[in-house]
């Protein structure tokens, strides 16, 4: 029959689904309850009298009476985790204690209360080894992953972000914020985004942003998507964020706006070069067979006064023909990068009062006073060949563009090791639009001289792009009906000859 006090502490166990057993000095079970047998499948009344330590696996016989003798009063408890062995011969994981309830030497008694922490331990089990495979499976993933409460700190990172933040251990995030790794600006936007989150519970997919990277200060473009974390009562309480490389993917798109733009440019260059030979080019020998058609029909009945100005027009279509066919050729070759650029010093005068020269039989032809202010021995350095295409072709549109009577002058000045070529005109000048024109998008329309002269704008494309080659600025001033002014700038050639 039970005793009074095992009557006593069955009820007390029985609170928390605990039980025990009264053991003598000889470690002989006394007396225990029924609850035994609900633990460890025993019948409660077969094991009083049986050796206590058979529940035991033998290697823990000599830990378990070592830790019950050391008890020397009633006052004290000896705790200890270990396993007891059950009626279908496995084992329960135990937390255990231990009191003195008799010291008299002949009669001394022990209690041994003990609780089964099979399934508590089971579970911290289960969530080790959940943890750990979640771990490894987030310190493997090449995307950067982490974990920040409602203040937008760190609660978790990856090997991978803990890269990215230039750490040596991912726990050293723990606590700190973006302002800790990133610039103030980025760190800003993540606030913000993280915060937004939070408050709407909404999340933030597929962000392209640009970020510093701590291990060697390069940025880098990542894909960032972030989350909200809800507790049990559905409320935020945190993010969870995944960030991708895409820095590669990034480089090859703007690579492929970049090749995109390119084949844009060179369809319009394209088809600017099928107009010009379909229209430009086509007029001047229109033009040719027409006034030879007319000398040969009719050259016995033709004045020599009419002759001549036939003949006239014949040098005229023959050289806006040549002249177009020339800038052409230098276009074309610029447009496919076959141009070499060969600079060196030379006589920057020589070539400016070469042109003067050239050209001034159509100035004569109008009237058009054609002025060289440069000086002698002004020595430059670049392409000759390339700035002599220059100046003729700023000349020539000077003079084309210029009325009768009127006044073109090259001027020339020195600045900041530079020197600074200026073609003036009095003639009927452009508006802002074709200036921008010409100067950012490379487009001059076609327009004709004030003696009707063909131009197709392709000689200050040109030029634009030669004086670039020789690391120079093109300047145009004009306005319609108050005249041009273009300069150029190009190096000095210090030390003359």
């Amino acid at each position: 029959m039970p005793t009074a006090e095992t009557k006593l502490f069955n009820r007390a166990f029985a609170l928390n689904k605990s039980s025990f057993f009264i053991i003598d000095s000889e470690f002989i079970i006394t007396d225990c309850p029924a609850s035994v047998k609900d633990i460890l499948g025993f019948d409660h009344r077969k094991l009083i009298g049986k050796k206590f330590l058979d529940l035991f696996d033998a290697e823990l016989h000599k830990t378990v009476k070592t830790k019950i003798n050391k008890l020397n009063n009633t006052k004290n408890t000896v705790e200890l985790k270990c396993e007891l062995n059950t009626a279908k011969k496995k084992k329960i994981a135990a937390v255990c204690a231990v009191t003195l309830l008799s010291s008299a030497k002949k009669n001394k008694k022990y209690l041994f209360a003990f609780r089964d922490e099979t399934s508590h331990i089971n579970k911290l089990e289960r969530y080790e080894r959940e943890h750990n495979f979640f771990k490894v499976l987030m310190d493997n993933m090449p995307d950067t992953i982490y974990f920040k409460d409602k203040d937008s700190r760190f609660t978790m990172i990856n090997e991978a972000q803990s890269k990215l933040l230039g750490l040596k251990n991912p726990n050293e995030a723990i606590g700190k914020t973006d302002f800790d790794f990133f610039t103030k600006e980025h760190a800003e936007a993540a606030y913000a985004d993280e915060q937004e989150i939070i408050r709407s519970g909404k999340p933030l997919i597929y962000k392209v942003e640009k970020v510093r990277r701590g291990s060697d200060n390069q940025f880098i473009w990542v894909s960032a998507t972030k989350v909200p974390v809800f507790d049990k009562k559905g409320n935020v309480k945190g993010i969870v964020g995944i960030s991708r490389d895409i820095t590669q993917f990034k480089e090859a798109e703007d690579q492929l706006k970049s090749l995109t733009e390119e084949l844009k440019e060179l369809n319009e260059t394209k088809d600017k070069l099928f107009s010009i030979i379909a229209h430009d080019l086509r007029n001047p020998f229109i033009s040719l067979l027409g006034i030879s058609n007319i000398i040969l029909e009719e050259y016995n009945d033709l004045s020599e006064d009419e002759k001549l100005e036939y003949l006239a027009e014949i040098e005229n279509s023959a050289k806006s023909a040549y002249d177009l066919l020339e800038n052409l050729l230098y276009w074309s070759r610029a447009q496919t990068n076959n141009i070499s650029y060969t600079p060196q010093k030379f006589n920057l005068s020589d070539v400016i009062s070469r042109n003067i020269r050239l050209l001034s039989i159509a100035a004569s032809s109008k009237k058009i006073n054609l002025i060289n202010n440069t000086g002698e021995n002004l020595w430059a350095y670049g392409d000759p060949d390339l700035v002599d295409i220059i100046i003729r072709n700023l000349i020539s549109n000077a003079v084309k563009f210029t009325p009768e009577s009127g006044k073109v002058e090259v001027i020339s000045e020195s600045v900041n090791n530079e020197i600074k070529i200026t073609v003036a005109d009095s003639g009927v000048g452009m508006s802002q639009d074709k200036i921008n024109n010409l100067l950012n998008n490379n487009k001059v329309e076609s327009s004709l001289g004030t003696n009707k002269e063909k131009g197709t704008g392709l000689g200050l494309i040109l030029c634009k792009d030669f004086i670039e080659m020789n690391n120079g600025n093109m300047e145009i001033e004009s306005e319609p009906n108050k005249g041009t002014r273009i300069s150029f700038t190009i190096k000095q050639g210090l030390g003359g000859s």
